[in-house]
């Protein structure tokens, strides 16, 4: 729950926690809060760790762990995140628009046809956008028209006729 209050940058998780295990949350956050995570654990078993990276686990760190190479991790992870998550500034750009999601679709139409991260798409997005002189709307909806008019012409079948 603080998880999705908050949106912290990284969570840190233990294994074996009161209530539910580490696996549980781990499972959470992925299924449901799209929150990145790390486990920091006493559980040195090598099971163990191939689960907790298969739930998406950034990072697998058996404790006891001296301070530095915890921040070192952490800072590691982070720096990792930032590569491939979208600049803040321009997500908070493309929701302010209210409920249109066509921005969305332009940035993942980008993501398949130019191969790029997502933090690249809305950059090139927004880049499109100002090298126009459009809105980030209009600019969506010429990358949209842009695939419409690629798409090869669907090629009607005609019915075999049974003679």
């Amino acid at each position: 729950m603080l998880a999705r209050q908050y949106r912290p940058d990284l969570a840190v998780i233990d294994i074996r926690m009161d209530g539910k295990s580490g696996f549980d949350v781990a499972a959470y956050f992925r299924d449901y809060v799209n929150q990145p995570f790390l486990f920091l654990t006493a559980c040195e078993n090598p099971e163990d760790e191939a689960r907790g990276l298969e739930y998406g686990a950034l990072a697998y760190l058996v404790k006891p762990i001296e301070t530095p190479r915890l921040l070192a991790e952490i800072e590691r992870v982070l720096e990792q995140l930032a590569r491939v998550l979208p600049d803040p500034e321009a997500v908070r750009t493309l929701t302010a628009t209210g409920d249109d999601h066509q921005q969305w679709v332009a940035v993942g139409i980008l993501m398949v046809r130019e191969r790029l991260d997502l933090r690249s798409a809305v950059s090139r997005l927004a880049d499109l956008a100002q090298s126009g002189g459009k809105s980030l709307k209009a600019a969506a909806v010429d990358v949209m028209q842009a695939l419409d008019r690629d798409r090869p012409a669907r090629q009607t079948r005609r019915p075999k006729s049974g003679r």
